[in-house]
């Protein structure tokens, strides 16, 4: 599965801190299929409040829901909290 460096560097700095973290939804679907991924979604263990001490630049997008956006190299990447893994 091709993952662009930006991905890359996120998925090191939340398992780097300790928390479990999947690639997930359509970028999964889009590759196994044979496509480029448009865009990646991440789970993680790391709660909302975790992922926004790790990365500086983020926004609470759906904090409510666990989700937090973390921006890395001007690209959206949507990191969300997922209990039990």
């Amino acid at each position: 599965m091709f993952v662009p460096e930006e991905i890359k560097r996120v998925i090191e700095a939340l398992q780097s801190n300790g928390y479990l973290t999947y690639l997930v939804g359509g970028c999964v679907r889009d590759s196994l299929i044979g496509s480029k991924p448009k865009d990646y979604d991440i789970a993680t263990s790391a709660t909302p409040e975790k992922v926004i001490e790790i990365f500086d630049k983020s926004i609470p997008t759906g904090i409510q829901h666990g989700t937090v956006t973390v921006i890395e190299d001007g690209e959206h990447i949507e990191v969300t909290f997922r209990k039990g893994i």
